[in-house]
């Protein structure tokens, strides 16, 4: 065999090495998305992770206080007008950030600081100092006053005092100014306990604690004191759904009456208009559940499990869960029914 001709025999063509290099692109692109697909699940188990810290933390607040704080609280000595403080500041001594904590409780408030549990890796802020919170609590039902038995946290900062108490819980007419002397026309401040919601409640594994936002929601992101006309009121940052999520009716929603803010009112319905810079565009409309992850968010439920839950949730399922004594609550069903006390609670392959 001629030497040249035995050379020629051991080298690539150029079509050879075409179809090598389309069979490593092929391989390539194949391999991104499913490289792409496991960091996406591992962020989103960091993120269940941090929402299981924020549940445990809850659980011992609870149990050394015999209470859940408020989702806005009174904390500290009163430093002109920053005297409150989102449920988070309270747990801060059992996610060990005491110091973060003392510094508000001394009245050096909207001291944002980095908390790596408090963000979820597929929602990260921009800077290391924005105080990002990507976690919301259970607040109830939107708009109306504070129920026991319709979510877990409520108004811990002062009581309302209306100029017609039948009026509680409708934005338009509140104000506030804090002093809580009046029986007449102050609002008690409501409380939640495990013991409730265990003993006349659906049970801690039936209901919601925590979930996520996609809203900038910032842990230290409050307003002045409540001490302003009613025309004001959205002005306040520190409404229910500044720090949590609530729930609507599901008449409202889906049934014949539903009202006009579908589809936002759901789970990651409002993804196309988080990109909020504050909160104060944020109305009861926004407040609920919303993620990165595809498909759903993760959820904490009251003993501690952590759930993903679809974004295909029934709007009933949805409200269930939320309420912590469905059979005590407003809670109706799509026709504007109000449930019966026996009426089935949501199982695991509900949501």
């Amino acid at each position: 065999m001629d030497q040249r001709e035995r050379y020629r025999r051991l080298g690539f063509t150029l079509v050879e090495l075409l179809v090598v290099i389309a069979i490593i692109g092929t391989l390539v692109g194949l391999l991104l998305p499913a490289v792409q697909n496991a960091r996406e699940a591992s962020r989103r188990n960091q993120c269940a992770t941090n929402l299981g810290q924020l549940a445990k933390a809850l659980q011992m607040y609870e149990g050394s206080f015999g209470q859940y704080p408020g989702y806005i609280n009174a904390i500290g000595i009163p430093h002109g007008e920053n005297t409150r403080a989102p449920w988070v500041v309270y747990l801060f001594p059992h996610l060990e950030q005491q110091s973060l904590y003392e510094r508000w409780a001394q009245g050096q408030h909207n001291q944002f600081q980095y908390v790596e549990t408090l963000v979820c890796p597929s929602n990260p802020p921009a800077t290391e100092d924005d105080g990002r919170l990507a976690y919301v609590a259970n607040c109830g039902e939107a708009g109306l006053e504070d129920n026991p038995a319709n979510g877990i946290f409520f108004d811990h900062s002062r009581r309302a005092e209306m100029d017609d108490p039948d009026t509680l819980g409708n934005s338009s007419q509140d104000h506030y100014d804090g002093d809580g002397k009046d029986p007449a026309t102050d609002a008690p401040v409501k409380k939640m306990t495990f013991g409730y919601i265990q003993s006349r409640g659906d049970g801690s594994t039936n209901t919601l604690m925590l979930s996520e936002s996609i809203r900038t929601v910032r842990y230290g992101y409050v307003g002045p004191p409540r001490q302003r006309p009613p025309t004001e009121y959205d002005a306040t940052q520190d409404s229910k759904y500044h720090f949590g999520f609530v729930w609507w009716q599901p008449e409202q929603v889906i049934g014949e009456n539903r009202i006009s803010f579908w589809p936002k009112l759901r789970i990651n319905g409002q993804q196309s208009t988080s990109n909020y810079e504050g909160t104060s565009e944020i109305t009861e409309q926004d407040a609920f559940p919303s993620s990165h992850h595809n498909g759903g968010v993760n959820a904490a439920f009251v003993a501690g499990h952590i759930r993903f839950l679809s974004d295909k949730i029934d709007q009933v399922v949805y409200c269930q869960l939320m309420t912590t004594s469905h059979k005590e609550s407003t809670l109706m069903d799509a026709e504007g029914a109000k449930f019966e006390r026996d009426f089935k609670q949501p199982t695991d392959d509900d949501y």
